[in-house]
Parts: structure tokens; C-alpha cells; sequence
């Protein structure tokens, strides 16, 4: 199987480690201080220029061009002010560091990312990592997402439950508050995933027995997606295998191989970003329906 050379979202965490121990020094030697400007919105009409008063215009300081039309009610955030949350997770996690910034999908979001530590899972070496990412189109939320992503294929575990999970929204007037609460339910995801990954290596399965089902379920009815074509059974079978398929995680893990690295989202930069938002910021739609078949009817 070979990788499509767009999907590689993951370089951008294969970059060498920053050595500045701050949020502002980061994205100054990232060159991505600039400011997020709200300005006045025009429509012309019949030569004359009159101003929209419910709407403005979110441009960017460095280079004034506009990016989005908002609502005037809609609250933006710098970007170093949503970010200083990350400056909190380097005190709490030793070793931390700063890894990425940057915008995606046509300037919607601004992100940082850092690399909090490492774990194990299985056996899996597992990168944890911290990433806050801030709207500007008037729909996205500012948020903290927890990413754990397996060092040997950039499989990303993505379960969650009630009590548990991986993706916080934040307030747009302090991302600072409430910070323990956050670092405690983070830790707590991160023992949850650990403790479910073993019950999940404990399941033993017949691979066939499995894949026909899964594979071939009515997903306008179960929210499940439906892979009817054999080349990405094969995909998913091949990396099952490679990995020492035996268990329910082999197969979760293989599935998310599958979605991470082979699975066809967009051409070119487009779908690079779409990756990266799925893995680091928000979640692969499909591999979470997956998970929820898993959970509910292949544990009992």
C-alpha cells in the first residue's frame, strides 16, 4: 500500500522541537504574532460605498487582506491571548514541548500544537499532544483537543465516553480559567485510553467473522459509514495483519491507520488540512462511528 504524498498531514509534527519555553516567544520564531483585526463591512451600490453595521470584516494585521465576513456580535481573540492555556500544560508537563503553528483550511483556524509526553498502550509507543485552535469564520469554537497518536504509523486513538473525553471548548474572553479541572480530565483521558486499550487487546476476534458485518452495515440507519469496496477491506486486513492482528484493538487501531494515512479525503492542501483537523483538533466522523459499533457490539 502506498501512502498519497497530500495526506501526509503528520510532517508537520515531525519538525524539530522548539526550545522556547513560552507561547509569545513561539510564535514570534514561527513568525505568527500577527493580530486578528474586525473591520468596518461596505457594499457598493450604484457607485457609493455604504457600511453594513451588523457585519465586519476579520482581516490579519500583516497583511490587512480580508479573510471572513462575521456578525458585529461575534467575539475574536488574538490568537497569543487564546493560546496562553499552552503556557500553563509546559509548567504542568516536564520535557513539553512547542511543536507547531499555523492556519488551516483557507485561514478558518489558527492552531498550536505541543508535544506533552510520551505513553504506552499495548506495547504502542503513543505521542500525546496538546493542541488549541482558534475561529475566525464565525462558526468554529476556540478549543483545547487532546491528540494520541501511535509513533509507528500515525494512528490516532480517538475513544471516548461520557465521562471521559479528548476535545474542550473554551470560553473567548479567558482560555486560562478553570485550568486544573482541564489538566485533571486530561490525565484522566489518558489513563482511560491506556485502560481501554488493554480491555480492548484482551478481546480476541475471528477476523472475518468481523469485517463482513462491520463492513456491510446499513449506515443511514446505524450512523455507521459503509466501506462497500473490497480494495479497503483489503487495506484495513493488510494492516490488521501487519500489526499482529488478533485482538478488537489490532482492528480499532487498523482501522485508523486506514483513515489517517490511505483513506481519500481531498486533493492537495485542502485535504492535508481536513487531516490534520481531524487527527489534532477535532475527530475522523467515520472512525468514530466505528468506535461506537465496536463499543456497543463487539465488548459484550
Amino acid at each position: 500500500m502506498k501512502k498519497n504524498k497530500s495526506l501526509y498531514w503528520w510532517e508537520r509534527l515531525q519538525v524539530e522541537p522548539s526550545e522556547k519555553d513560552n507561547v509569545h516567544d513561539f510564535m514570534e520564531e514561527s513568525n505568527f504574532l500577527w493580530e486578528v483585526l474586525s473591520l468596518p463591512c461596505y457594499t457598493c451600490i450604484n457607485g457609493e460605498y455604504i457600511e453594513i453595521d451588523r457585519h465586519r470584516v476579520v482581516a490579519r494585521s500583516d497583511d490587512m487582506k480580508p479573510m471572513y465576513v462575521v456578525k458585529k456580535q461575534y467575539k475574536l481573540m488574538n490568537n497569543e491571548e487564546c493560546f496562553q492555556v499552552m503556557n500553563l500544560f509546559k509548567e504542568k508537563y516536564e520535557g513539553s514541548k512547542f511543536i507547531s503553528c499555523g492556519d488551516i483550511l483557507n485561514q478558518k483556524k489558527s492552531y498550536i500544537t505541543m508535544l506533552l509526553k510520551k505513553v504506552k498502550i499495548c506495547d504502542d509507543d503513543f505521542l500525546i499532544y496538546m493542541t488549541t485552535a482558534n475561529g475566525f469564520d464565525g462558526r468554529n469554537a476556540i478549543n483545547c483537543s487532546l491528540s494520541l497518536i501511535r509513533e509507528s504509523d500515525h494512528a490516532v486513538f480517538q475513544m471516548t465516553d461520557e465521562k471521559h473525553k479528548r476535545i474542550w471548548t473554551m470560553g473567548r474572553l479567558d482560555t486560562t480559567s478553570n485550568f486544573e479541572q482541564l489538566y485533571k480530565e486530561v490525565e484522566d483521558y489518558i489513563s482511560f485510553a491506556q485502560d481501554l486499550g488493554e480491555q480492548l487487546n484482551e478481546k480476541e476476534i475471528i477476523l472475518n467473522d468481523i469485517l463482513k458485518p462491520l463492513f456491510e452495515l446499513d449506515w443511514k440507519k446505524s450512523k455507521c459509514i459503509n466501506l462497500h469496496m473490497a480494495e479497503q477491506k483489503e487495506y484495513i486486513r493488510e494492516i490488521y495483519m501487519k500489526n499482529g492482528g488478533k485482538s478488537l484493538y489490532n482492528l480499532y487501531m487498523a482501522i485508523s491507520s486506514y483513515y489517517c494515512n490511505y483513506r481519500n479525503i481531498r486533493n492537495g492542501k485542502l485535504g492535508d488540512d481536513l487531516r490534520f483537523d481531524f487527527a489534532m483538533i477535532g475527530y475522523f466522523y467515520e472512525l468514530c462511528n466505528y468506535t461506537n459499533y465496536i463499543i456497543k457490539n463487539l465488548t459484550i
